[in-house]
C-alpha cells in the first residue's frame, strides 16, 4: 500500500498528512485543522464505501471520510470489529496499527458531527496473508556465515552476515528463538510500498535476544588491590553505560569508594569495579556480569519499509542520543527513515532512549514492552524539515521503569536551532496517535513537545515520578503543541499534575504555546499537586470537558492562565481548590474563560480562587454546583465571599450550593461520580449547544470502555450525562 503526502494551509502554516491512493478514503477536510471556526455544511454522510486490503503483520493506515455536517468529526466503531490489532483514533477518523493474522471482519461505523448529526456505514476490512520472497535464517550456536542460509538445515551464523547481505523488497530475515547475538544490527536494505522486508524469528522459544553487552569472563575477576575486600574488579576495554547483573540492571556509582552494596559498579581506565560479596564469575553466571559494548541494538540510517516483530534489545551500551532501536534519516543522500513497523518487540535495561525515531514518518510501534532506559522509554523526533513526521502510532505498549518520559516526542522551536540549523518556521510533529499505552514509573507519562493534530486516545499512566533526569512527573505533558485531543485516558498518582499544557518558555525566537486542544473524557486522581494546569502565554483557547479529577488536597483541580479556556461539564472532588485563575510573569493576561456546568465538591481550600491581574469582566462562571464546607468558598483577589456576594458581581447567577448526590458519597472510582435519580444537578444545567452535548455514560470503565451519551432536553451539571 503507498503512502503520500498532502499538504494544507493553515493559518500560514503548511500542515502535511498522510494520504492514501483511494480518493474515497483520502479525504480530509481543511476546515477539520481549525477547531475554532467550525464548517457547515448541510448534507451529512460518511463518503467512504470501501477501505483497502491490509497485510498480517504489516503496517496499516487508511482514513475514513465523512463530507458534509460541522468539523470536527467524532469517530466510532459501534457494531462489530476491526481486525485484530487495529484501532480507528475517534478524532482523526484514522484506522490504523498492525494486523495481526488473515481474515475480514465486518464492522459499521458511525461519525458524529459537531452539531449531533450521525451518519453510518458498513464496511469490511480483508486482512490477507503476506507472502513473502526469499527467508533467511541465522542459527547463533548451528550456524555458518559460509552457508547459503536459506534454509534451516543451512542457517547463517552472525549478524556481520546481515550486515553486508542486499535484501530484496519482501525478503525474511529470521532469528533462531532461545538464541543470543552480541552484536550491533545495522540493516542494509529497504522494502518498498506494499512489499516490505520482516525481521522476526523462527522455531520456539523465548523471542531471541540482540544484546549490546559483552559477558565478562568468568576467569578475569579478581580482588582489587587496596580496596575493601568486598571491591572486585575485571578487565573492561569498551567504557560501559550500563552493566547487567544476571539480567538485571546495575547501579552505577562516580567513584570505587561509594561502592556499597550487590550489582553497584564504577568503571574507570579500562577496569570494571563491582560490589560482591564473593567472586562475581562465580556469584553471578546466568548468564553473568555483562558490560554495555554497543552504541545501538539495531540502526536503521536511510532504511524503510521493514518490519520487526518478536525480538528482544538488551543491554544497549548507547550514548545521550541513541537508542537501543534506532532510525535516522541520511542527510547526505536525501533517503529519508519511514514506514517501519515495530511489533511485539521487547527492549529493556539499556542506556540511552528503548525506540528513537529521527525524522521518521508513518512509523508503528505496537504491542512492545520497552523498560528500564537510562533516558525515554519510545521517543519520536523530528530534526530537518526535509523530512516532515505527518503521521504515525504508538499503541497497546507497555512503557515503565524509564529515567526521562515513557512516551516521548519532540520538534523544533519557532526560531530555534536544530541540528545546527536555524528554523524561522520550527518544525512540528503531526498526525501522530498514542493510544493504548500502558505507561507507568517513568520520568514522565506521555510528553509531547512541538506537536500538532495529533490523539492522546485510551492510555493509563500512572505513578511518574522518577527525577534521576529531572522529569517532570506529568501524566500527560504537552509542550508548544496545538489542537490536539487528549480524551479517555486514566491519569493518577503521577509526582506532580494529572496533565500541563504549557508553552515552550522561549527555546526559539517566538514563543509557542499549547492551544485549541482539546482535553475530554478524562480520569485524572491523586496526583502530586493539580489535576488539570494549562500555563505560560500563549496558550489559549483549550477545551475541558466532561473530565473526572478527583483527589488532590495539595492543588487544584483546574488552575488555568491565558485566554479563551472553556471548562465545561466537569466533575472535581476533593482537591484544594476547585478553579484558581493567576497571572504571571509568563502570562500576564488572563481573559475571556467559560466555567459552566461543573460539579466542584468537597474542596478543602476554595471552591474559586481568581487572583490578582486577571480581567474579571471577560470570566462567565454559571449553572455550576459547589458543595463547600467553608461558608465563604469564594476568594476574589484577596476577598473571601459567599456565594450571595459571589453573584451580586455577576459570577455563578443560576449556580448553587447542593449536595450533588453521588451514587458513592465518598467517591474512589470514576462510576461513583454518576448522579442518583434523585440529584438535585440532574437537570440544572444549562445548554451549551450540540459541540458539547455529549458526556460520560455510568457504564464506562478506563481506559477502554470509555462510553459518551447525549445530554437530552434537559442538561446535567457534571461529568456523567447517561445515569447508572
Amino acid at each position: 500500500m503507498s503512502r503520500n503526502l498532502l499538504v494544507f494551509l493553515v493559518s500560514g502554516f503548511a500542515v502535511l498528512f498522510c494520504i492514501f491512493p483511494s480518493a474515497k478514503s483520502s479525504l480530509y477536510s481543511a476546515t477539520r485543522l481549525s477547531t475554532a471556526v467550525p464548517t457547515t455544511i448541510l448534507t451529512f454522510g460518511v463518503s467512504t464505501t470501501s477501505l483497502p486490503a491490509a497485510t498480517a503483520s504489516v503496517g496499516y493506515r487508511t482514513r475514513v471520510a465523512a463530507s458534509g455536517g460541522t468539523t470536527p468529526y467524532v469517530w466510532t466503531v459501534i457494531a462489530g470489529s476491526l481486525p485484530a490489532g487495529l484501532i480507528l483514533d475517534p478524532a482523526q477518523g484514522v484506522i490504523t496499527g498492525i494486523p495481526v493474522s488473515p481474515g475480514t471482519d465486518s464492522f459499521e461505523i458511525q461519525a458524529q458531527d459537531s452539531a449531533g448529526q450521525t451518519a453510518m456505514r458498513s464496511l469490511s476490512l480483508t486482512v490477507q496473508a503476506a507472502i513473502w520472497a526469499t527467508t533467511y535464517y541465522i542459527d547463533s550456536a548451528g550456524g555458518k556465515d559460509s552457508n547459503y542460509g536459506t534454509s534451516q538445515s543451512a542457517p547463517w551464523k552472525t549478524i556481520a552476515r546481515v550486515n553486508v547481505a542486499k535484501f530484496a523488497p519482501g525478503d525474511r530475515i529470521l532469528f533462531k528463538s532461545g538464541d543470543v547475538w552480541r552484536e550491533q544490527l545495522d540493516f542494509p536494505s529497504s522494502g518498498v510500498a506494499g512489499d516490505p522486508i520482516q525481521i522476526g524469528s523462527y522455531g520456539s522459544g523465548t523471542a531471541p535476544i540482540i544484546s549490546g553487552a559483552d559477558l565478562v569472563p568468568s576467569n578475569l575477576w579478581k580482588q582489587c588491590t587496596g580496596c575493601s575486600a568486598t571491591i572486585w574488579e575485571a578487565s573492561v576495554k569498551t567504557q560501559p553505560h550500563v552493566v547487567l547483573f544476571n539480567g538485571a540492571k546495575g547501579k552505577k556509582q562516580s567513584s570505587i569508594s561509594q561502592l556499597s552494596s550487590a550489582m553497584e559498579w564504577f568503571w574507570s581506565g579500562g577496569l570494571l569495579y563491582v560490589w560482591a560479596s564473593g567472586n562475581p564469575g562465580l556469584m553471578y553466571f546466568s548468564p553473568g556480569v555483562e558490560a554495555g559494548a554497543r552504541q545501538l541494538g539495531i540502526g536503521f540510517f536511510g532504511i524503510s519499509y521493514v518490519t520487526v516483530q518478536n525480538l528482544q534489545f538488551v543491554g544497549v551500551n548507547g550514548l545521550p542520543t541513541n537508542g537501543a532501536i534506532y532510525a535516522q534519516a541520511l542527510q547526505a543522500t536525501g533517503q529519508s527513515s519511514h514506514d517501519l513497523d515495530f511489533n511485539r518487540v521487547t527492549v529493556r535495561n539499556s542506556a540511552a532512549d528503548g525506540i528513537h525515531f529521527e525524522d521518521c514518518n508513518n512509523c508503528i510501534v505496537e504491542n512492545s514492552t520497552v523498560s528500564g532506559m537510562d533516558r525515554a522509554g519510545i521517543m519520536l523526533v523530528n530534526n530537518h524539515p526535509q523530512f516532515p513526521v505527518t503521521c504515525g502510532a504508538t499503541l497497546a505498549n507497555t512503557v515503565s521503569y524509564n529515567h526521562f518520559d515513557g512516551i516521548s516526542t519532540y520538534g523544533c522551536a519557532i526560531g530555534g536551532q536544530c541540528e545546527g540549523t536555524i528554523l524561522p518556521q520550527g518544525l512540528f510533529l503531526s498526525g501522530l496517535i498514542i493510544s493504548h499505552n500502558s505507561v507507568y514509573e517513568n520520568g514522565a507519562g506521555i510528553y509531547i513537545r512541538w506537536t500538532n493534530y495529533s490523539s492522546v486516545t485510551a492510555n493509563s499512566s500512572y505513578k511518574n515520578a522518577d527525577t534521576t533526569l529531572r522529569g517532570e512527573g506529568y501524566g500527560i505533558g504537552a509542550e508548544a503543541s496545538s489542537h490536539n485531543t487528549f480524551q479517555k485516558n486514566l491519569l493518577y498518582s503521577n509526582r506532580t499534575r494529572g496533565i500541563e499544557l504549557s508553552s515552550d518558555s522561549g527555546a526559539g525566537t517566538t514563543l509557542t504555546g499549547s492551544s485549541y486542544n482539546t482535553i475530554q473524557y478524562n480520569a485524572i486522581h491523586d496526583d502530586g499537586d493539580h489535576g488539570a494546569f494549562t500555563n505560560g502565554a500563549p496558550t489559549q483557547a483549550n477545551h475541558f470537558l466532561y473530565n473526572l479529577v478527583w483527589n488532590h488536597p495539595n492543588g487544584e483541580c483546574f488552575i488555568a492562565n491565558g485566554t479563551g479556556h472553556v471548562v465545561y461539564g466537569n466533575t472535581c472532588w476533593n482537591s484544594s481548590t476547585g478553579v484558581d485563575l493567576y497571572t504571571s510573569g509568563s502570562s500576564p493576561t488572563t481573559a475571556n474563560i467559560a466555567i459552566k456546568n461543573n460539579i466542584f465538591a468537597k474542596n478543602l481550600n476554595r471552591a474559586v480562587h481568581i487572583e490578582g491581574g486577571v480581567t474579571l469582566s471577560s470570566l462567565t462562571f454559571d449553572y455550576n454546583d459547589y458543595e463547600e464546607a467553608t461558608s465563604t468558598p469564594f476568594l476574589l483577589l484577596s476577598q473571601a465571599e459567599d456565594l450571595k456576594t459571589w453573584q451580586s458581581k455577576g459570577f455563578d447567577v443560576h449556580s448553587l450550593m447542593d449536595n450533588p448526590l453521588f451514587v458513592n458519597s465518598i467517591p474512589s472510582a470514576p462510576s461513583d461520580f454518576a448522579l442518583q435519580s434523585a440529584s438535585p444537578l440532574a437537570a440544572r444545567g444549562t445548554n451549551l449547544g450540540a459541540r458539547f452535548a455529549k458526556g460520560l455514560d455510568a457504564l464506562s470503565s478506563w481506559p477502554g470502555g470509555v462510553r459518551t451519551g447525549g445530554q437530552g432536553t434537559a442538561w446535567s451539571m457534571g461529568a456523567f450525562t447517561q445515569k447508572p
